[in-house]
């Protein structure tokens, strides 16, 4: 939580949505009025920036 707490909205609001809401990629599109392929792009680039940021702090495993 610490890592995804660090991430940008943008990106923290669909990790949550998608993560911890269990919601699909076409229900956040809907709730963030962003396209369905802007969801999937987001999702890919937030788990990149959270690896680099638990990385970085060495925060989790």
């Amino acid at each position: 939580m610490k890592c995804l707490n660090m991430l940008p909205v943008k990106y923290r609001g669909v990790l949550t949505l998608y993560y911890l809401e269990d919601k699909q990629y076409e229900d956040i599109s809907i709730i963030l009025k962003i396209p369905k392929g802007t969801v999937a792009t987001r999702i890919n680039r937030a788990k990149a920036k959270l690896k680099e940021i638990c990385i970085k702090y060495h925060i989790g495993g």
